[in-house]
């Protein structure tokens, strides 16, 4: 048996409630009977209460020693009053009203009411299986079928009711049976929410690619399997009395086994506008009219622009009288190059201008590519004069080749004369020419209603002429941008160079021509003197350097020469349109005489220095030189 706490034996002595014998003999057992003694051991403090304790004899002795708490009670009280206290009978009786007289204990242990609280709350036997009693334990079979509310099915319900044991059971069975027919290998198909969440996704992918009408279409689409139900009832084969063209239409059809086509030529004049509605307009005002069989198709096309138009229209009349056509029953089938060229984003305002002569291709106020004439063409423009240079007093045939040519265009060529010229077409004209007796470099003028001359375009010298390609210079020095027989400069204020590989023959007479154009980089006139062109004795290493002096305060030019950088000669001649003259470029000749003893340098035909030298030998190259001017036309000629 057990000792109990009062909270566990009051629980199971609570109303309605019946203790079992265990937990009866669990009560009275942890209780002390009246007759047991009680062990020291048990009594709460006891042992310090007598540790506390002292002997008698030894108190007896302390109480009767004067001097035990001499030095203590001195300073406290008179020893007369501690000796009253020692004998006082009531002095701790304190101490002792606490604890519990034996007499009342003994009395409590033999009371029969002692503990009736503990009792109280026994069942009543009367109480029984009544309503709020309590049940018996004894025959729990009655105790389900007398006392219990129990459901022996799934749907009667009930919130006090109690599901038969039974149920529970086939509810098991049933819930084990789902698990199986749910089990799956696929760890994202193995619950309920993951089935669901599966379906709901198959469907939505469903709903994006199928398509339930025969209207909204889709290339990455597929109809249901409804439409499709749909096309094969409404195929048809499968609506009574049709198939796939119906009975007009092969009628029609019967009649074009011997259609003959009828083609009609009339002239673009006879239609107000060059398109289908002049075409309908025409139609309609014929007279007399226009007759045409079932089985026979009428095409009309203009002679002169091949536009081709054709009827829609089969076994009637057209023209006066008939009923009128429309647009849409004609079909206009006018070869490619036959017809307008529409072009895209072409604004809408314009000028055509109808001009009497010269063709030019443009477009109409439409956009449709056209071919018009113009009265005047823009100036001519000479690109290259083929041969650019000949003999003197002789007679040659040149090929010019440009642009705005014109058939009246008329050629002029300074100081020669002009014999005749042919036309070939806009980009060229061929002209035969006899030259004078003069030397030099003279200018074409081209005249096709507007004039527009082309200075030095023709040489005429006795003498054979060379002109440097790019692979004839040497001894480059950049930056230079060399190009055939031109030097153009490339950095402004860099001293780029190339030397001509050619020697100069000192057995004939040598001319060099050139001319110097300001560089489009070089943009304004500033004061500054810059080296054109030098002549280096390669075996001696005299140099002669042509020098070019840009005036800032003019605006002018003039030349300067040097030899070995000293003795610098000004000449005379004085560049008046170098800061506006367009193209602004000045025409140099230098000439050197048979033996090398002097050379002459010529602008413009004028003639600006005559230099003595005698020491050149037939090693002199020549170099040319663009830092801020390009040398262009680069010859070198041979005189005979």
């Amino acid at each position: 048996m057990a000792i109990q706490t009062l909270n566990t034996i009051k629980n199971w002595f609570r109303t309605g409630l019946k203790p079992t014998q265990t937990q009866f003999w669990d009560t009275w057992d942890s209780f002390r009977h009246k007759s047991e003694k009680i062990p020291v051991v048990d009594i709460d403090g006891l042992g310090e209460l007598l540790q506390n304790k002292t002997e008698i004899e030894a108190f007896e002795n302390h109480l009767t020693d004067t001097e035990a708490h001499i030095d203590l009670f001195n300073s406290k009280v008179e020893k007369s009053q501690f000796d009253a206290h020692i004998i006082d009978p009531v002095a701790h009786e304190d101490l002792f009203n606490s604890k519990v007289e034996k007499s009342h204990f003994d009395t409590h242990i033999i009371d029969p009411n002692a503990h009736q609280d503990l009792l109280n709350g026994k069942e009543d036997k009367s109480q029984k299986g009544a309503q709020n009693g309590y049940a018996p334990l004894n025959d729990f079979t009655k105790l389900a079928s007398e006392y219990l509310d129990i459901v022996n099915d799934v749907v009667s319900g009930g919130t006090t009711s109690v599901l038969s044991a039974e149920q529970g059971k086939l509810m098991q069975n049933r819930i084990d049976a789902i698990n199986t027919i749910l089990t799956s290998d696929n760890v994202n198909l193995d619950t309920v929410q993951k089935l669901v969440d599966a379906i709901e996704l198959v469907q939505l992918s469903l709903n994006s690619i199928l398509v339930n009408d025969l209207t909204t279409g889709g290339t990455t689409k597929g109809l249901t399997a409804e439409m499709g139900k749909l096309l094969q009832t409404n195929k048809v084969d499968k609506v009574a009395g049709e198939r796939l063209i119906n009975a007009a239409e092969i009628t029609k059809l019967s009649g074009l086994t011997n259609v003959t086509t009828t083609v009609k030529t009339i002239l673009s004049t006879a239609l107000a506008t060059q398109n289908v509605a002049g075409f309908v307009a025409y139609i309609n005002a014929l007279s007399p009219v226009l007759v045409v069989g079932p089985n026979e198709i009428v095409k009309y096309t203009t002679s002169d622009t091949g536009r081709t138009f054709e009827l829609n229209l089969r076994g009637r009349s057209f023209g006066v009288g008939q009923p009128a056509i429309v647009a849409a029953n004609v079909l206009e089938i006018t070869e490619f190059l036959n017809k307008d060229i529409k072009l895209s984003n072409y604004p809408n305002t314009r000028n055509d201008g109808q001009l009497p002569t010269n063709k030019v291709l443009s477009t109409d106020i439409n956009g449709n590519l056209k071919m018009y004439t113009i009265a005047t063409s823009p100036a001519p423009y000479l690109e290259i004069l083929i041969p650019d240079s000949t003999l003197p007093s002789t007679t040659t045939n040149f090929v010019l080749k440009g642009a705005f040519f014109t058939p009246t265009m008329t050629v002029t060529i300074q100081g020669q004369t002009i014999n005749y010229n042919t036309f070939i077409n806009d980009n060229e004209v061929r002209v035969n020419v006899t030259t004078g007796a003069v030397e030099g470099l003279f200018s074409v003028t081209l005249d096709n209603g507007i004039s527009a001359t082309f200075s030095n375009a023709l040489m005429v010298v006795l003498g054979t002429v060379f002109k440097p390609t790019t692979s004839d210079w040497e001894n480059l020095i950049q930056p230079v941008d060399v190009s055939g027989n031109n030097i153009l400069a490339k950095t402004i204020g860099s001293s780029g160079s190339a030397r001509l590989a050619l020697l100069i023959n000192s057995a004939k007479k040598t001319s060099i021509y050139f001319s110097i154009i300001k560089s489009p980089l070089n943009g304004s006139i500033s004061e500054k003197i810059y080296n054109v062109c030098k002549f280096e004795d390669q075996v001696n290493g005299d140099i002669y350097i042509l020098r070019f002096h840009e005036i800032l305060s003019t605006g002018q030019a003039e030349f300067q020469i040097t030899k070995n950088g000293i003795n610098t000669i000004t000449s005379g001649y004085t560049y008046f349109g170098w800061r506006t003259g367009v193209p602004a470029n000045i025409n140099i000749r230098i000439r050197f005489f048979w033996d090398l003893t002097s050379m002459i340098i010529y602008a413009d035909n004028v003639s600006i220095y005559t230099v003595p030298f005698g020491n050149f030998v037939n090693n002199t190259k020549f170099t040319a030189i663009a830092p801020y001017s390009d040398i262009i036309d680069v010859r070198h000629v041979t005189h005979t």
